[in-house]
């Protein structure tokens, strides 16, 4: 969860310019971002990987194609496939998308391993 930080009197801080905003994340959002940061600082991008959903965990072989990716684990149900982007993944990025991802699982969505028939919803229902 994306938190504003307050000082011991309740207030948020203030800058020069007004007031300044601390953004704290989960533990697992560091992971997330570091995990796909490391990707891209290797060159992988648009390469799928596997995060994990309880702590963020971000797998370091990749893939290139989703099916791919998901075939590296066994236990797929527990993983999400991710492509890296090019562009920057903060914390914040990573929190909002490991709550919608984690949100999805508990209303019972799951990636179909192989799904070859629809390739524009990957998701179902159980």
């Amino acid at each position: 969860m994306v938190l504003l930080r307050r000082n011991h009197l309740g207030n948020l801080p203030k800058g020069p310019n007004g007031p300044r905003f601390i953004l704290t994340c989960s533990q697992g959002a560091f992971y997330f971002s570091g995990g796909i940061t490391e990707h891209q600082c290797n060159g992988r991008y648009r390469k799928w990987v596997l995060v994990r959903l309880e702590d963020g965990r971000v797998s370091k072989e990749s893939a290139d194609t989703r099916e791919d990716a998901l075939k590296m684990e066994h236990n797929e149900h527990y993983f999400f496939a991710y492509q890296v982007p090019y562009d920057s993944f903060s914390p914040a990025v990573a929190e909002v998308v490991l709550a919608y991802r984690r949100d999805l699982w508990d209303n019972g969505y799951r990636e179909d391993r192989h799904d070859k028939t629809a390739p524009i919803t990957p998701w179902k229902r159980y």
